[in-house]
């Protein structure tokens, strides 16, 4: 799923399934964003109460009214056994202990899978009027569509069920489209066809692409520890770089402890560097 995304704002934004916020010890989806200016990560509002999974984000580059000066933020998460499609409206200015996040639809209620979900979804855009799901069930991962404010269901890729993230990659003027897919305990890129994937040829780094696990630093097998983004939109006011948020396994190998990383790949170079920290420690795997 797609924890990150680049906004107009000219900000990065995520959400998080984590417990403790504000001393809460039941999860919460929470929505964190950082400060362009001092770098900072700040926590903004809870999106939803009951997750079940990690959520997934965008910005919606279309907007409702002539005026809007900022598209909505979407989120999908799996809430009480159903896939639920929250909206940001980024023309309000809420106050901190407020939240503008509403649910929008039902995804399972309008579209539903034909197999179990076994995994978070992954949300992106395809156009200004479409946004697309990427669903992980028993059958493989299925793909449903967002149009005229209903959820359908379009096609089924088969042979891969893993949680992904998807980011976009212009290459001459054709944006592709290359999913982050988890594979049991390592990370795969592959680029996205109409109806099958095949593998992207640079590859993640060790440290990126490998999931430290233990018997202490527990690893469910439906959650994806990276999230990726580039920015695709040159109207946005943002780096160029490719962006990502790794949940990191630390502290002594007895403790369920981890951290929440910022990684950068700088445009033109294909090293990976650590640009901040997101949380510098939390108790049990963030999802």
């Amino acid at each position: 799923m797609n924890r990150l995304c680049q906004s107009s704002h000219g900000s990065l934004e995520a959400v998080i399934n984590m417990t403790g916020y504000f001393g809460d010890s039941q999860r919460k989806l929470v929505h964190f964003s950082r400060d362009r200016m001092t770098g900072m990560w700040l926590s903004r509002a809870v999106v939803s109460d009951h997750p079940q999974s990690g959520g997934s984000m965008i910005q919606n580059t279309s907007k409702r009214h002539c005026d809007q000066k900022h598209g909505d933020f979407e989120v999908v998460v799996l809430e009480d056994n159903e896939l639920k499609h929250y909206t940001r409206d980024n023309t309000l200015t809420v106050h901190r202990n407020a939240s503008a996040w509403r649910c929008s639809a039902t995804i399972t209620a309008a579209a539903g899978p034909k197999s179990p979900i076994v995994g978070p979804t992954c949300l992106y855009q395809i156009s200004p009027d479409s946004l697309m799901a990427l669903v992980p069930c028993n059958s493989g991962i299925e793909q449903h569509r967002f149009k005229s404010n209903t959820w359908t269901r379009v096609n089924t890729i088969a042979g891969m069920n893993g949680p992904s993230c998807v980011y976009t990659n212009p290459i001459a003027g054709i944006t592709t489209f290359h999913a982050v897919v988890r594979v049991d305990y390592k990370i795969h890129v592959k680029i996205i066809e109409e109806k099958a994937w095949k593998p992207l040829e640079l590859a993640l780094p060790s440290s990126l692409s490998q999931i430290r696990h233990t018997p202490y630093h527990r690893v469910t097998r439906t959650t994806n520890p990276i999230a990726v983004v580039s920015p695709s939109n040159n109207m946005f006011d943002n780096s160029p770089n490719t962006e990502a948020i790794v949940f990191h396994a630390c502290g002594p190998s007895w403790q369920d402890t981890w951290m929440i990383l910022h990684w950068s790949l700088p445009a033109g170079t294909s090293q990976w560097v650590v640009s901040s920290v997101v949380l510098p420690h939390a108790t049990g795997m963030p999802l």
